[in-house]
């Protein structure tokens, strides 16, 4: 049966795996949800402020949050907290210009997974979340 004929019959469409953009910078964010649109089979999302990606995280979930620790606010421990007890059960990927020992400490203390160079590193963001898609089957 095809996903249209499940939808015809009233069975729910599967929800594709939801990644959700954290970025201040208007123009940073837009480069990455160009990037992150190129992983197949992945929905993006987007937020601003730490503020605007919790509340989205409460009303909607995701698989996995991308959040840029250079945002203001976000070197504060409670961003990468609150994004994590948003949603527990998300890869929680933390990016930013530096990656100095201690900030990536810092990060995956407070909840993320990974942690990647803004600049230098961005590709391997598009990998981690392809490894998630290969972990769920999608």
């Amino acid at each position: 049966m095809s996903d249209r004929e499940s939808a015809v019959a009233g069975a729910p469409l599967p929800r594709p795996p939801t990644v959700l953009l954290v970025e201040g910078s208007a123009v940073l964010r837009e480069r990455l949800a160009r990037l992150l649109a190129e992983v197949p089979g992945l929905a993006v999302a987007e937020a601003g402020s730490a503020a605007e990606a919790v509340a989205w995280l409460k009303r909607q979930g995701a698989d996995a949050v991308v959040v840029d620790v250079d945002l203001a606010g976000a070197a504060d421990p409670g961003v990468l907290q609150l994004v994590r007890r948003a949603a527990p059960r998300a890869l929680v990927i933390a990016i930013g210009a530096e990656d100095s020992r201690e900030l990536v400490e810092f990060c995956r203390g407070a909840g993320a997974d990974h942690f990647f160079r803004t600049h230098t590193e961005s590709r391997q963001i598009g990998e981690a979340l392809r490894a998630l898609l290969a972990r769920s089957g999608s």
